[in-house]
């Protein structure tokens, strides 16, 4: 719970406007899945996620499964954080750019109103993630990053330079990004969400993804997710949990399996458990036996 994995040939530069925009990228090499806090740069912050994936939870948010190549732009002012997991066994290249809250209401006061329905601005207290499909021109400006040969000075302006660019097509790609209608879901579609929700109850270990869930109810995945929203108030992967950690919580009362056991049986490792039952209920999981 201390930070994201560590980075691998990582390097950071911020050395224009005062400060006000940051620039990071590397590879981070994933060895567990178990679930982190991040504290929330203030400002707007952009992430390219070049490959891998990660479950994202933003506070007032429901879980966001994030898969590469993307974008990601998180939009946050105060005191807020993030949990997440990554997909463990594997690198994840990234590249990320900063906006302080100041330069963004400031230095780009004259397009603030664009930008405020683009990226969620008016969200003073709740942090608003917004993610599109990476361009041509963003993947070679990470590229240019992740092999630049300067040294001091230079390389502090060069990766300045970079890493406005990169503002600039993230900025770019957002605004052409379609809007999608809510998609129309029939009688027929909610009977197949419903029975959806019956196959993830039945294989609570080892629940299917949202692709393998579609299929076996014959719905598409951005149909089966709306259906969840609509009738559950949530989305399939923050269903999964909490009828994860409910049935966890069932089988602790009831005492005749180990917490342990009771990890394996609903799909999660013991850790797994531990941080995700206190996250919800605020004690952990062996309170329950003491």
């Amino acid at each position: 719970m201390s930070g994201p994995p560590p980075a691998l040939g990582a390097h950071e530069g911020e050395a224009f406007y005062d400060g006000t925009v940051a620039l990071a990228s590397g590879t981070m090499a994933v060895t567990s899945d178990a679930w982190q806090t991040e504290p929330l740069t203030n400002g707007l912050k952009f992430v390219v996620v070049e490959k891998g994936e990660l479950i994202c939870k933003l506070p007032n948010r429901p879980f966001d499964r994030i898969t590469g190549p993307c974008i990601c732009a998180i939009w946050n002012k105060g005191e807020n954080e993030a949990i997440q997991s990554f997909r463990s066994g594997g690198l994840l290249p990234f590249t990320k750019v900063a906006l302080s809250a100041p330069a963004v209401e400031q230095r780009l006061s004259a397009d603030f109103d664009q930008l405020r329905q683009v990226f969620g601005l008016e969200n003073t207290s709740t942090p608003h993630l917004s993610v599109a499909a990476i361009t041509r021109p963003v993947r070679v400006l990470c590229a240019q990053i992740a092999t630049c040969s300067m040294t001091g000075a230079a390389r502090t302006l060069y990766l300045s330079g970079k890493a406005l660019e990169i503002a600039a097509h993230v900025v770019s790609a957002f605004e052409t990004v379609p809007v999608l209608a809510e998609p129309r879901l029939s009688t027929s579609d909610m009977e197949k969400v419903h029975l959806a929700r019956d196959i993830l109850v039945q294989r609570l270990q080892n629940a299917p993804g949202l692709a393998e869930l579609g299929l076996l109810v014959g719905l598409n995945s951005r149909k089966l997710q709306a259906g969840f929203q609509r009738a559950f108030g949530e989305s399939v992967y923050a269903y999964v949990q909490a009828l994860r950690l409910e049935e966890a919580h069932r089988l602790l009362l009831e005492g005749e399996m180990s917490v342990s056991s009771i990890a394996y049986h609903v799909g999660y490792s013991p850790a797994h458990l531990s941080v995700a039952f206190r996250k919800k209920y605020g004690f952990s999981p062996r309170t329950l036996r003491e």
